[in-house]
């Protein structure tokens, strides 16, 4: 185990974050450390829980009467707006989106693998 794990050609490290300040940093940290001290190859970068955009313009949304669906809505722009900087630090191979709802743990592996590419 510890030969495979020690030959570059068998063992990278992916690295995963959500695009949140601290995640995004320690993310960076860790890149950084695996380069300068040659531990294992970076084999990828992961995004983790990002929300996609509403493509619904502020001005629209904030003509919503006052309520549970209006908040739920500005919260998503703000929270979407705030991820596009730190993702673009992260410049992530991949992406995975934020999952609302209910899943099994295998629904929730099933889209993951889709996302990833897996047959």
């Amino acid at each position: 185990m510890r030969r495979m794990l020690a030959d570059h050609t068998m063992t990278g490290v992916v690295v995963v974050s959500t695009p949140e300040e601290l995640p995004v940093a320690e993310a960076a940290e860790t890149i950084e450390v695996l380069a300068a001290e040659r531990l294992a190859d970076l084999a990828s970068v992961v995004a983790n829980r990002v929300l996609p955009d509403l493509a619904i313009p502020t001005a629209l949304i904030e003509r919503e009467p006052a309520g549970p669906r209006r908040d739920a809505a500005l919260l998503h722009a703000d929270v979407w707006k705030s991820q596009r900087p730190r993702l673009a630090a992260l410049r992530a191979d991949h992406s995975f989106p934020l999952l609302f709802g209910i899943r099994t743990p295998g629904e929730v592996a099933s889209l993951l693998a889709d996302r990833w590419g897996f047959p």
